[in-house]
């Protein structure tokens, strides 16, 4: 199923090895997909630009070096079977990549999960952070300077709500990680992390057998709507790959994909607006942490 027809990846043009082109273009190609790719320059600051009299020309040089990279960057795939667009963006980096995103209705955004002037320890630099919380579309994140090679897919899924929203998203991620399995001849696996709410209550106030024959209901519940899900997709190859396990998602994430040895996990981030939305995305940050946490060990 080819499911992207335009895709965004944000460089930066400074860098001498550029593996994030090269996957792109790989993924624009099979999905038949255009790819547009972009760099951001930052803007001077307001006290270089009272220190300098020509701020003007200034910016101008900065933005004219970051276009010629930029040429330099994208030449190799001019005139091939994807039709690829350049675009020179000016500012913040993850409000400009997000307003680009809007502007030009993409279906992906690829960018490095690191940049290389970034001060932030850890795999994930601010500007990641930014788009995780805020890109309003699907965001795949690779190191720098790494070519990405996915041997293993995993699809994190929550069809324990019963929400129409989260329905739509559980759609989203499923596809996604099939797509990107399929197109890599890689293992795909779906999870679902699942927990019985009040039990630590409950098991201070009810025999544990009573307690157990709940959690037991819970988890055959939980099973049936996860098995609801997978039959839309036909999802019979993966059968011995599909997971629901008792936990706390941050937790539970972060321990299969070290176990496992998954190279991309697949999940979303904010599901609903309000509250409930921060909250979801309070969980997405914490399994992201849980995962950086573990791959240094």
């Amino acid at each position: 199923m080819k499911l992207l027809k335009k895709i965004l990846v944000a460089t930066d043009s400074r860098l001498s090895d550029q593996c994030i082109v090269e996957a792109a273009y790989q993924l624009a190609k099979h999905n038949g997909a255009s790819l547009t790719i972009v760099t951001v320059v930052p803007r001077l600051n307001w006290a270089a630009k009272f220190a300098d009299e020509d701020a003007k020309s200034l910016d101008q040089s900065l933005q004219d070096e970051a276009s010629e990279r930029l040429m330099q960057i994208v030449d190799p795939y001019l005139g091939k079977e994807v039709e690829v667009k350049t675009k020179l963006l000016e500012g913040k980096a993850s409000i400009n990549l997000i307003r680009e995103v809007i502007a030009g209705d993409y279906d992906l955004l690829i960018a490095v999960s690191k940049g290389k002037a970034s001060r932030r320890s850890g795999t994930f630099g601010q500007t990641a952070k930014q788009l995780l919380r805020n890109c309003p579309c699907p965001l795949l994140l690779t190191p720098r300077g790494v070519l990405p090679e996915f041997k293993h897919v995993t699809a994190c899924v929550d069809t324990s709500s019963g929400d129409s929203l989260d329905a739509e998203l559980n759609d989203k991620v499923y596809n996604l990680a099939s797509a990107i399995s399929q197109q890599n001849e890689a293992r795909m696996s779906v999870l679902q992390a699942w927990t019985m709410e009040g039990e630590a209550i409950l098991r201070t106030r009810l025999k544990p057998k009573v307690v157990d024959g709940y959690a037991r209901s819970t988890f055959n519940h939980q099973k049936e709507l996860l098995t609801k899900f997978l039959a839309q997709f036909r999802a019979d190859d993966i059968e011995n790959d599909i997971h629901l396990i008792k936990g706390p998602a941050p937790q539970t994430i972060g321990f299969f994909t070290l176990d496992h040895h998954v190279d991309l996990v697949v999940m979303g981030t904010v599901a609903r607006s309000g509250l409930t939305g921060m909250l979801l995305g309070n969980t997405a940050e914490k399994i992201l942490e849980r995962i950086e946490w573990l791959s240094k060990f």
